[in-house]
């Protein structure tokens, strides 16, 4: 089984742009992204909860992949299983286009900067309780002093 079938893409699209090229880009070039920079720009005010949630969801390991009852994915483990289907991945899908220039796929959100996108769209719709760590409040140990 490749690996776009593990991550449960059903078919490759033709043409320049596919998923083996994107697979290819993502495996083999580190991004030049500053995670903190994207996650403060982004979140303003709420920077320092967010980047708490993400190491306490991921230790802010953008390849991060939990498949034990779920799908999680990235940085802010989005949980594919429930923002990878119907009217929860419009949601994501409709900002994701944006910068992607295409559908959201399974595999874009091991990109930093889409993983914390789809994270700030799940933040204003479901609040800081759409992760877990923020329930449980584990989130607060990596919080800065």
């Amino acid at each position: 089984m490749g690996l776009l079938s593990f991550l449960g893409e059903k078919e490759e699209p033709k043409g320049i742009l596919a998923p083996k090229m994107d697979l290819d880009m993502i495996l083999d070039v580190e991004p030049q992204v500053d995670v903190e920079s994207v996650i403060q720009s982004t979140f303003g005010a709420e920077a320092a909860v967010m980047r708490a949630i993400a190491m306490g969801e991921s230790s802010m390991d953008r390849w991060a992949h939990n498949q034990k009852g779920e799908d999680s994915i990235g940085l802010f483990q989005i949980n594919w299983d429930v923002w990878g289907k119907g009217g929860e991945y419009d949601s994501i899908n409709k900002e994701a286009k944006k910068v992607l220039g295409r559908d959201l796929r399974k595999i874009d959100l091991f990109d930093p900067e889409i993983n914390i996108l789809a994270a700030k769209v799940i933040r204003d719709k479901q609040g800081l309780n759409a992760w877990s760590v923020f329930k449980d409040k584990s989130y607060r140990k990596h919080l800065n002093p």
